[in-house]
């Protein structure tokens, strides 16, 4: 609105806006702030969405399962269910690394289906896992906890096989372990026979011990029992002497190289050589059964990462690498 003189004339001068119009300006500029900040605040979580998304979606994509490479020590201590969750306890750790959380993922492959389950990861600090390695890195941080809804999983009518893999890979790690009536087994359900021993005198190393080799094509089945292994072999097994023995590879590979004697530690040589003749360990039985089994004691001088075991006949021979259970206590 102009100002006029006294007599009513426009004079051409524009006032101040006076308080109005400042009032005015700053709720404008105070709008188009606020809605700047609005469509910043949803750009960002737009690009953190499709980030997490994009992640969420890698982490869940399997390109193909590996053969356990045993440069990982991995075991599930046991199973349970939960509050409607199925639950599964262990440790893990890469050899020759500190063991740090959140490295590594346990994954569900479902035998029957082909498909993939992702549990939940917790994970925790394993002081007995670390004392019983305890060498030049630390594996405390090497305990998890995995959970997943137990309604996604068909435990009673389908078999798993649980996998280790490394945070942000597509490739998991075969260990040996699978769920088989929510119970686990250390072998391939799919192509498990049970060895014939019931009513025998090796029944009981069968059902209380923990099967470690199961390898029906070398004719060899290796069980852990009372902290000692014990082989069974088939009685046609075809490679032996006219006296019906053998020599049999066991090689206990360790972290403590330290306790290892010099001249080993001198040619690299991380392990402890417990090769012997069959029938230097040969079980006596008192009755007639399928097998051939030979025990020896677990080395406990040093702690065990893994074992070698295999014959070498003509110019032929098998190896087979395997974890021994571990018992040393709980997390």
């Amino acid at each position: 609105e102009r100002h006029r003189d006294e007599e009513g004339r426009a004079t051409g001068t524009v006032p101040d806006k006076g308080r109005g119009g400042e009032w005015r300006d700053s709720v404008e500029k105070k709008k188009r702030s606020v809605w700047h900040v609005v469509i910043c605040v949803g750009l960002l979580c737009l690009i953190w969405g499709g980030y997490l998304f994009g992640i969420n979606t890698v982490s869940q994509k399997i390109e193909e399962i590996l053969e356990d490479d045993f440069k990982w020590v991995v075991q599930v201590d046991g199973v349970r269910t939960e509050k409607n969750e199925f639950v599964i306890d262990g440790f893990a750790f890469k050899l020759n690394e500190d063991a740090k959380e959140g490295t590594f993922d346990i994954i569900l492959y479902n035998l029957d289906t082909g498909e993939f389950f992702f549990p939940k990861m917790e994970y925790m600090e394993r002081k007995d896992v670390n004392d019983y390695f305890l060498c030049e890195y630390d594996y405390t941080e090497s305990g998890f906890t995995a959970k997943i809804d137990e309604n996604e999983l068909d435990l009673k009518e389908n078999n798993y096989e649980v996998l280790i893999r490394p945070k942000g890979k597509r490739k998991p790690y075969r260990f040996t372990t699978y769920l088989v009536d929510g119970d686990l087994m250390y072998t391939n359900p799919k192509t498990y026979v049970p060895l014939n021993v019931v009513g025998t005198g090796l029944e009981k190393i069968i059902e209380d011990g923990c099967l470690r080799v199961y390898s029906p094509e070398n004719q060899v089945y290796v069980y852990q029992y009372n902290d000692c292994l014990y082989w069974f072999f088939e009685k046609n097994y075809p490679h032996v002497d006219t006296n019906g023995n053998f020599w049999l590879q066991y090689i206990a590979y360790t972290t403590q190289k330290d306790r290892l004697p010099l001249e080993q530690i001198e040619k690299k040589r991380f392990w402890s050589n417990c090769n012997f003749s069959f029938l230097s360990k040969e079980l006596k039985q008192e009755e007639s059964t399928d097998y051939r089994v030979a025990m020896c004691e677990l080395v406990t001088s040093i702690s065990i990462s893994k074992i070698k075991t295999g014959h070498k006949y003509n110019d032929d021979e098998w190896k087979i690498s395997f974890r021994p259970w571990y018992q040393f206590g709980t997390k």
